[in-house]
């Protein structure tokens, strides 16, 4: 108990900080110093847990992909190319509202940390026109943009839980696929519905001509999927050949180069980066997290609450999907392998879990939407809270009807 008491406070404090707007990363590094101290380790531990989480390939790697999605961004705005993906698309669905959706969703095929802020930019202009606040515009950007993470075979959670429970990942899509269904309707529902505007055809080239500018307004986007998803070529390097692509056929070695660059790098952003990972491996190392099972028996707690109750305890600590599959995972393997994989548990853990991480304030890809759109946190929440709630509800829904047959 005294543990679960320990996680609140800290939680809480953190949810204060931001509520008082508080720098987010600021906030959430010496929200690990504070965690480290509240759960008694020692100074030389704390600090090489931050200096290791700090320093990790990982970290170093989510900075260069981060800055490198920063930079391609920033190429798709110079060149023009977000504002004619917005027209084209405009020409092909007169209802702004699928324009709104296909965007996030479309880039959501990607499975890289920060992909919102490839998104963003160019659901910004069609938000603009259809008078979305800053507010909706990134609810909108950051809960379409993570509808397939429940059951996509390449998103590293899908993959790392195979591994853990030893089975294939052809059984958690069984489990899983009516998930990213869920998430769209919900999302519709609550972030969309009451957007009426219906976007007119930004121009009268015709169908060939708007299908061809939509394919070479694109084609960065795709060719980067192409390259990680089909070839397997780390995300650093194919973005990185995109970019040098993009570089050549733009022209931008003619002056444009040296505009974007140093935007496309800010010291806040990796800062906050830095700290995100730092608290993560604080959590981690502390290892308080492997006492909260027995815990919730030795209070009688029925083991389906439990499945559920600690993956989103996890994931709204440390805001990735990886996270919460790598600290708690190994630890449900007797209750979820128990006479053969239980379907039915797993779907409670993943998605409990990710319902964690989706309301998680270090979710940096919420973090990155909300900075990239300037838009309050608080009014954020108010909004995702609302799909969320209803994903949790239809999962109780479905276990207790035997969802999976």
């Amino acid at each position: 108990m005294l543990t679960l008491l320990k996680l609140f406070l800290v939680f809480s404090l953190m949810v204060l900080a931001v509520k008082k707007k508080l720098d987010i990363g600021l906030t959430i590094f010496f929200s690990a110093i504070f965690y480290a101290i509240v759960f008694g380790m020692s100074s030389a531990d704390a600090f090489d847990s931050i200096v290791s989480g700090a320093l990790a390939f990982d970290t170093l790697e989510l900075l260069a992909i981060v800055f490198l999605i920063s930079l391609l961004g920033n190429i798709l705005k110079y060149t023009e190319k977000i504002g004619k993906i917005s027209q084209s698309l405009e020409y092909f669905f007169p209802d702004i509202r699928v324009s709104l959706i296909s965007i996030p969703a479309f880039i959501g095929f990607l499975p890289m940390p920060g992909g919102a802020l490839v998104s963003a930019p160019i659901l910004d202009g069609i938000g603009n026109r259809a008078g979305l606040n800053p507010e909706l515009k990134t609810s909108i950007n950051y809960w379409f943009r993570h509808i397939w993470e429940y059951a996509f075979p390449l998103y590293p959670g899908v993959i790392v839980s195979a591994a853990i429970f030893e089975i294939t990942v052809k059984e958690i899509i069984q489990v899983n696929w009516i998930y990213p269904i869920f998430a769209f309707c919900f999302g519709y529902i609550f972030l969309l519905w009451g957007v009426r505007y219906s976007g007119l055809k930004s121009n009268s080239d015709g169908v060939i001509s708007n299908l061809m500018e939509l394919i070479w307004s694109i084609w960065p986007v795709a060719a980067v999927l192409w390259l990680y998803v089909l070839l397997d070529i780390p995300l650093t390097i194919s973005l990185t050949l995109v970019i040098a692509a993009l570089f050549v056929f733009s022209g931008f070695f003619k002056g444009f180069f040296w505009k974007i660059f140093p935007k496309s790098f800010k010291l806040d952003m990796a800062f906050l980066i830095i700290a995100v990972m730092c608290f993560k491996t604080v959590v981690k190392d502390s290892n308080a997290i492997s006492t909260l099972p027995q815990m919730f028996l030795d209070f009688g707690i029925p083991i389906p609450l439990i499945m559920f109750t600690i993956p989103f305890i996890v994931g709204l600590l440390l805001g990735i999907t990886i996270g919460y599959v790598g600290i708690v995972f190994p630890l449900f393997t007797v209750f979820i392998m128990e006479g053969g994989f239980q379907g039915d548990l797993f779907m409670l853990a993943y998605v409990g879990g990710y319902l964690g991480v989706m309301l998680s304030p270090v979710h940096l890809c919420l973090i990155l939407s909300k900075n990239y759109f300037k838009a309050d946190l608080k009014k954020i929440y108010r909004q995702i809270i609302k799909p969320c709630i209803a994903v949790a509800a239809v999962t109780w829904l479905l276990y207790l009807i035997g969802w999976p047959p």
